[in-house]
C-alpha cells in the first residue's frame, strides 16, 4: 500500500515505487484508475513489488527520503506580452 500525498499525481507514485514509469500501467489497473485520475490526499493505492522498474533509483528515493510532488498548487503567472495588430508588432501601451 501507499498513502497518496497533498499534489501527487499517479506519475509521481509510479516514480517513487517502481524508479520508473514502465509500471504505470499496472499500478493504474491494480487499483482501477485511468491515466488522468485525480488522486486525493490520504488515498490508498495497491502497489505490486514485484517487478521493480528501476531498483537503483526506488532505493535512493526511499533511502533520501524524497516524496515526489508535481503539482503542488503554485502555478506560474500567465505570460503578458504585447497586444498585436493589424502591423503585426507589439505595442505596449
Amino acid at each position: 500500500m501507499s498513502l497518496v500525498q497533498e499534489g501527487q499525481n499517479i506519475f509521481d507514485i509510479a516514480t517513487e515505487n517502481f524508479g520508473t514509469l514502465e509500471q504505470l500501467f499496472v499500478l493504474l489497473n491494480d487499483n482501477n484508475l485511468a491515466v488522468n485520475a485525480k488522486l486525493i490526499s490520504g488515498q490508498e493505492l495497491v502497489i505490486n513489488k514485484i517487478n521493480v522498474g528501476d531498483e537503483n533509483i526506488k532505493n535512493f528515493i526511499t533511502l533520501q527520503n524524497i516524496t515526489l510532488n508535481n503539482d503542488q498548487g503554485e502555478k506560474e503567472p500567465p505570460l503578458l506580452g504585447g497586444d498585436y495588430n493589424a502591423d503585426y508588432g507589439n505595442d505596449y501601451n
